[in-house]
């Protein structure tokens, strides 16, 4: 994946005067700043090494890069503490670069790179420090603020006082530098992500340039007071609008991706901050101001795979290629090895090894082209075998066969009933019928997984012995009924199907079958009880008189009654 719109080495620039494409005018331009920011390294104690740089257009009848540039130090008041001269900056005359860009002519354009460095003492204070430098003038061909040509630059670093006495942090530091000229109605991506050496969270935001010194006093040797005033916005842009478009120019929070879409041509300030935190405290914000020249010229853009370089496949298998174009109709890959075809946007790739594909996207309209690559790695497939399904007893347990690829980590799951759940022989006692899936996992992460099922067979068998009442001096016969069984054992010691008792009490029997190899035993408990002896009873007799009736009650307290009258109460009426 492409991340940088233009192939930038290390800036690429151009003037686009409102006249026209591409035409410089030196008489219609006094000023002489493109860009620049400051930022500061902890070299050790209270000593910090400042470095700012300044971006100029050397065909300009602008100043040359100052020298000395003079920096003021603030405290946490605004109050002055210091100021130091950076002498000799290390001036480089950028490279030019148009690919990406379809030109008929390559500009007559110069851009030139200042960079002074100076070490500084900042002892420890308790409101930290602002690093400033300013200067005037912009260019007045730009189009987004009022009044460009009168408008300066001021470019800050804070130190916080965390950082200081001894020093602890360095300012974050943008790792490359935006190209000042795109093209309109073409979309513009690009990688504006710092560095921070200490290790702190980065935040990106769009965020406004600073005004600063005055076409009077174009050089200050001392800084004005902070804080300081952002440029004034010529409408329709704003400080959420720098660049116009739609969408409008957006930075990602996290990675620093830069988007936009712009569409109207000129040139246009823009502001981009990156801010570091430690342990969720704001340490540091560094302000990047720049600009942009957005032109009549078309663009060819080619993604490979859209959102990474590389792609990372398990084994060989088809993958569908997630190439994006702008600007272009027609698609070349290659080399040709595993691809479906070469000439379409996705082709199925189905590589045999680790293979580096090129997209090229041509217009050959305006016979530009632009490529990109992506890596397709193909990795050692993970394999597995949980080993063959298996039947075991209940209460028994079986090792469990599985194998993988040398160096991979196994795991099972559930590790119910496992002696252990992360090696690939593990011995399994489970209480059910269990399917146990094995996943083998290679240090690169390809997995791959398999399932056994281990197999506990319900068997089940039952016996059943009723409960038996006795008289007393008498005896029954116990029997295990419910089927056929190859072996008997009762609590008195019989292995028997049937004993005979004569005694109250429990008796149980425990029976055992064989059922597939498995040996399945049942239990149940007869209760024998004996029935109390009979008690006498005694009637009275009676003499009636004719007419009469009377009572005859049974005494004694029984359970249940029988009258020769076939009466069953404990008492009756008679009358004759």
């Amino acid at each position: 994946m492409k991340k940088i719109l233009f192939y930038i080495s290390p800036l690429f620039y151009i003037f686009c005067l409102a006249a026209g494409l591409f035409m410089y005018s030196p008489a219609a331009v006094a000023a002489h700043l493109v860009g620049g920011e400051i930022s500061y390294e902890c070299i050790g104690g209270n000593t910090f090494r400042i470095t700012l740089t300044i971006y100029r257009d050397c065909y300009s009848s602008g100043a040359d890069f100052d020298n000395p540039a003079s920096i003021t130090i603030f405290n946490a008041a605004g109050n002055v503490v210091d100021d130091y001269n950076l002498y000799f900056p290390d001036v480089e005359q950028l490279p030019i670069t148009t690919e990406g860009l379809c030109l008929e002519t390559v500009p007559d354009v110069c851009v030139e790179r200042g960079i002074y460095q100076r070490n500084i003492n900042l002892p420890p204070n308790a409101g930290g420090y602002q690093i400033v430098y300013q200067r005037c003038c912009r260019n007045s061909t730009i189009v987004n603020i009022a009044d460009p040509d009168g408008t300066g630059s001021t470019y800050v670093a804070t130190v916080p006082p965390s950082a200081l006495g001894p020093c602890n942090n360095s300012s974050p530091v943008f790792n490359n530098f935006p190209p000042i000229a795109i093209c309109a109605n073409s979309p513009l991506v690009f990688d504006h992500s710092a560095t921070d050496a200490d290790g702190d969270s980065l935040v990106y935001s769009i965020c406004e340039p600073y005004d600063g010194a005055s076409p009077f006093n174009p050089q200050p040797n001392i800084a004005s007071d902070p804080p300081y005033n952002p440029v004034s916005w010529q409408a329709p842009y704003s400080a959420n609008n720098q660049l116009g478009g739609s969408p409008v120019m957006s930075i990602d929070p996290v990675t620093g991706l830069l988007t936009a879409f712009p569409t109207q041509l000129g040139q246009f300030v823009v502001g981009i901050c990156v801010s570091e935190y430690r342990n969720g405290e704001l340490l540091s914000t560094n302000l990047r101001d720049f600009q942009f020249n957005i032109t009549t010229c078309a663009v060819v853009l080619a993604d490979a795979f859209a959102g990474t370089d590389s792609v990372f496949l398990c084994g060989v298998q088809p993958l569908l290629l997630d190439g994006t174009a702008f600007g272009g109709t027609i698609y070349q890959w290659s080399p040709s090895d595993g691809l479906s075809s070469t000439t379409i946007l996705n082709p199925v790739a189905t590589p045999s090894q680790t293979i580096t594909y090129t997209l090229t996207v041509i217009n050959p309209i305006v016979g530009c082209q632009d490529s990109d690559e992506v890596t397709i790695v193909v990795n050692e497939a993970a394999q597995v075998n949980a080993g063959p399904d298996v039947s075991i007893c209940p209460g028994t347990s079986v090792t469990l066969n599985g194998s993988g690829n040398s160096g991979a980590t196994f795991t099972w799951w559930p590790p119910d009933g496992l002696s252990n759940a992360g090696i690939a022989n593990p011995v399994a006692t489970p209480p059910q019928t269990t399917a146990y899936v094995l996943t083998a996992t290679l240090p690169w992460g390809c997995t791959a997984t398999d399932t056994v099922t281990i197999t506990v067979p319900g068997y089940g068998i039952a016996v059943s012995v009723p409960d038996v009442d006795l008289c007393p001096g008498d005896s029954a016969v116990l029997a295990a009924t419910g089927g056929s069984y190859s072996g008997y054992l009762w609590s008195t010691g019989d292995t028997s199907a049937q004993i005979t008792v004569s005694e109250a009490g429990q008796y149980s029997v425990t029976v055992s079958q064989t059922v597939n190899g498995c040996a399945v035993t049942a239990t149940d408990t007869a209760t024998v009880s004996i029935i109390p002896a009979a008690t006498s009873v005694t009637l009275a007799d009676i003499s009636l008189c004719p007419g009469d009736s009377a009572v005859l009650a049974a005494t004694g307290g029984f359970s249940g009654y029988l009258w020769s009258t076939g009466d069953t109460s404990a008492q009756i009426t008679v009358s004759e």
